[in-house]
């Protein structure tokens, strides 16, 4: 197995849409995330996603084939994030149920910034684009 021919695990699982880097690693470290057959704790393990099966809780993870990248101007009072504890209004709320499954939405603007935020779930940085500021 080469480093080229691998993918860090928590990374498949992120760029799967199955959670953040982040969280794929508490999954992870759970115990919850098999690679053919063997319960994986350890973080940094790396697998070949053509061959490895994947699984979190007992469901197989397929691969991300296919990436949507979305322009969505974020009207005042939404933020961007994925869950928000104060129950706000997210991103997420003004797009089809479909797309949310692996968007990750960037930047976490406040509920009063008023901009463009392109959601995406490839892990690449994201192409923003806020109004020039007013005159005063």
């Amino acid at each position: 197995m080469t480093q080229s021919e691998s993918e860090r695990l928590a990374r498949f699982l992120a760029h799967s849409g199955i959670a953040s880097r982040r969280h794929a690693e508490e999954l992870i470290a759970a115990g919850r995330v098999q690679v053919n057959g063997i319960v994986v704790t350890s973080q940094g393990t790396r697998i070949h996603p053509e061959r490895d099966e994947v699984r979190v809780d007992g469901t197989v993870v397929q691969q991300a084939t296919e990436h949507v990248y979305v322009l969505l101007h974020k009207p005042v009072g939404y933020v961007c994030t994925m869950h928000d504890p104060q129950r706000r209004p997210t991103v997420l709320d003004l797009l089809p149920a479909e797309w949310c499954r692996a968007a990750l939405p960037r930047p976490p603007w406040r509920p009063c910034t008023e901009a463009s935020s392109s959601p995406k779930a490839t892990g690449e940085p994201p192409r923003v684009t806020t109004p020039p500021p007013l005159p005063r």
